[in-house]
């Protein structure tokens, strides 16, 4: 079932849970998701929408995949959302960090490539 929902202010999409896994290890539900909609959209909205719903800190959820079918106005997500985002920090690759950050996230790639 699909539910309707506005993201990045005029861009309206419907979107659907479709998976959650349940991962005590590290602490963190990993979703995947399904949404309608016309354009793709960005890594931010689609992590607002997920804290949005499941009523968590944005700051611990991390936008692992987003997919278009060629074609199909679907597109698939896969998501993980942390209970303690400072856990999501230590066991997030960097890249997939830096991907949810934006503008933060290409200074902190910028600053641990200087470390090298």
């Amino acid at each position: 079932m699909f539910i309707s929902i506005a993201i990045c202010g005029s861009v309206s999409a419907e979107f659907n849970i479709t998976k959650i896994r349940e991962n005590k290890l590290l602490t963190r539900r990993e979703l995947v998701l399904e949404l309608k909609t016309d354009t793709t959209p960005t890594r931010q909205s689609v992590r607002e929408l997920v804290a949005r719903q499941l009523g968590v800190d944005i700051a611990g959820v991390y936008v692992r995949k987003i997919e278009t079918t060629r074609g199909s106005d679907v597109v698939k997500a896969e998501v993980h959302v942390y209970q303690n985002p400072e856990v999501a920090k230590a066991i997030e690759p960097l890249y997939i960090i830096a991907r949810n950050l934006g503008e933060e996230g290409k200074k902190l790639l910028e600053a641990k490539k200087k470390k090298k």
